[in-house]
């Protein structure tokens, strides 16, 4: 049971924090931005570089990736996505031609791969089986961020901002948003959560230029079946999907298990076309009315 527990979790924190960047910005510009994988990878390598190459401290690390990719992300928003809010279709093919054009340039930089880093805090016997101290610390991160992230959106003028922007765009311009500027601070926020996912597993995982790949598929599937909500949709999608590729990959595989939560995501979108964000609003909707 607690080798289930324990697997369900870490699957649970994998996902979570895969797709949370990716669902703020779908929710907030309606872009699916297929680069955020390299945006893990950037976080990822600039760990790698900093802790294993410069002897730079392990958190040090973690903090500066975060404010790396989430410039990143700023400048590519400003480039490309700002002329891509109103055209999702061209705005997939575009993102993924930048994931594609990063994960070259990763290749390039990395080679074989970034310098490895151990990851700190050691690990705990419990029972038969050794536990990564580490891994339990990723699943409080990425507990806690969704705690953060609840508070931010409803109880700060950003969040009220940012709500109000992910309505409906034109009447928040008009009530004096600026419109603009809330896309630059969102898109920044969700690069930096990007990179600290990526960073976060850089110690657990070999840093190539294929990195991202390894969360897309994840990211992008919670993201579906979440919804336009990005923080509730993508909290029940990231159990939904956590629940169904532990148990499988338990007993079957890891190959099985995301074939299952491929053919779930599937059947969700085929019950629930709004995904867990339009079941909920459905539910609130039918508590007011009585």
């Amino acid at each position: 049971m607690l080798e289930i527990i324990y697997n369900f979790l870490e699957s649970f924190a994998y996902i979570s924090l895969a797709a949370l960047g990716m669902s703020i910005i779908y929710g907030i510009t309606g872009i699916t931005n297929m680069a955020q994988g390299e945006l893990m990878l950037i976080g990822a390598m600039v760990t790698s570089y900093l802790g294993g190459m410069l002897g730079c401290p392990f958190w040090v690390s973690i903090a500066l990736s975060v404010v790396v990719t989430a410039m990143a992300g700023v400048v590519i928003d400003r480039l490309v996505l700002r002329k891509l809010y109103a055209r999702p279709n061209d705005s997939l093919v575009c993102t993924y031609g930048i994931s594609l054009a990063l994960m070259q340039l990763g290749t390039i930089i990395t080679g074989t791969g970034a310098p490895a880093i151990t990851a700190p805090l050691g690990t705990v016997i419990i029972g038969r089986r050794s536990y990564s101290l580490y891994k339990f610390l990723i699943i409080g991160i990425s507990i806690l961020l969704f705690g953060i992230l609840y508070l931010v959106f409803n109880k700060s003028k950003f969040g009220i901002r940012t709500r109000a922007t992910m309505e409906r765009r034109d009447i928040a311009n008009a009530m004096g948003i600026n419109v603009n500027k809330t896309n630059i601070l969102v898109i920044a926020l969700a690069s930096g959560l990007g990179g600290l996912a990526g960073a976060l597993y850089a110690p657990t995982m070999s840093v190539t230029g294929t990195y991202g790949s390894n969360f897309l598929t994840s990211a992008f599937v919670a993201m579906i079946i979440g919804g336009s909500n990005p923080l509730v949709g993508t909290f029940l999608a990231a159990i939904l999907l956590a629940v169904v590729q532990s148990g499988l990959s338990l007993y079957f595989g890891s190959f099985i298990g995301t074939i299952g939560m491929l053919l779930v995501a599937i059947l969700i979108i085929r019950v629930m076309p709004g995904g867990f964000s339009g079941l909920v609003e459905r539910i609130q909707l039918k508590a007011r009315r009585r």
